[in-house]
């Protein structure tokens, strides 16, 4: 999912933090086994498994 965020946009790419869904109890009840998984900068969720390009786009425009 990250190459093909990087594929989106360069920029998009530079904004991204990448995390480790394992490192926090929070996050593996909340995602469990739906990783990689793409959230907003509020931890809303936006795709998983797959980069879901419609649904970035939908959520970069919400912003």
């Amino acid at each position: 999912m990250l190459q093909e965020i990087g594929e989106f946009s360069g920029e998009l790419l530079q904004q991204t933090e990448i995390r480790d869904v394992d490192a926090r109890t929070e996050w593996q009840d909340r995602y469990g086994r739906l990783v990689p998984v793409l959230t907003d900068s509020q931890e809303q969720e936006i795709c998983h498994y797959f980069l879901d390009i419609e649904q970035l786009r939908s959520s970069i425009s919400a912003t």
